[in-house]
């Protein structure tokens, strides 16, 4: 092959693969070209990893991932509930930190930094990525200087082949009930479990208004070919030294 046509060829690689990694300059972030954590996804995309230490008032430790060949939309939505939540987290540190140096005892010395940064971490889950589906968890964990720390989570669920998002109702158009059935299953699950952590008291009170037939309620799920996944948050269906808790639903049918 001509040596022109070979030295051309490398520089377009080359470029291309330097455009990959500056895809972002966030915030000392970068994206790294991944085949995902899952070894059989099949869709390009790359990873978001920011990790910055360079504060004395928190650390971040975030990744979340941006996929290629889909509507900007996607993406936009994982990134938008990223940046939101760490909005927050440093709103509330700072007003944090602030009333804890406002009720400080008299004489007590006034340190502009709390002893140890607080921190900001966000990882991520797939359950399955492909050119057909994308079905992800992004979980967030972090400590603002309040009472205790803050675990959260969010699902985004995507009908690639289609171009829009998907729902519940989407995986079992079939039922036109399916949130009843979800919530009697939900409760039938959760209470085994919810009785064998707390050797027989369970706060039924808190599971049946976080189980109740309501779409907010079941917005958290992930799905495969065979099963549908439906987590709730620390907080929703029990106590939260139980922490997040989890069902699985069958695919196929309710």
């Amino acid at each position: 092959m001509n040596r022109k046509i070979v030295s051309a060829l490398g520089m377009v690689v080359a470029a291309f693969l330097l455009g990959v990694l500056a895809t972002l300059a966030w915030r000392g972030g970068s994206a790294l070209p991944s085949a995902s954590k899952n070894a059989s996804s099949s869709l390009p995309m790359s990873i978001v990893s920011v990790h910055d230490t360079s504060s004395k008032m928190w650390t971040l430790s975030i990744e979340y991932p941006q996929f290629s060949f889909v509507p900007a939309l996607l993406n936009k939505e994982i990134s938008d509930a990223v940046n939101a939540h760490l909005a927050d987290f440093e709103k509330n540190s700072q007003e944090n930190w602030r009333a804890r140096q406002a009720t400080a005892p008299t004489g007590t010395p006034i340190e502009p930094f709390p002893p140890s940064p607080f921190d900001f971490i966000v990882t991520w889950e797939p359950a399955q990525i492909n050119a057909q589906y994308i079905s992800i968890i992004v979980r967030f964990s972090f400590f603002d200087g309040g009472a205790s720390g803050v675990d959260e989570l969010q699902t985004f669920n995507y009908d690639v082949a289609g171009g829009k998002d998907m729902t519940l109702g989407d995986l079992f158009a079939s039922t036109p009930t399916y949130l009843e059935k979800i919530s009697q299953l939900s409760r039938q699950q959760l209470t085994a479990t919810l009785d064998a952590a707390s050797q027989g008291h369970v706060q039924t009170q808190m599971l049946d208004e976080g189980t109740a037939p309501t779409a907010d309620n079941f917005k958290n799920f992930t799905f495969t070919n065979y099963q549908v996944a439906v987590y709730f948050p620390r907080y929703q269906v029990a106590p939260g030294s139980f922490g997040e808790q989890q069902i699985t639903l069958p695919r196929n049918g309710l």
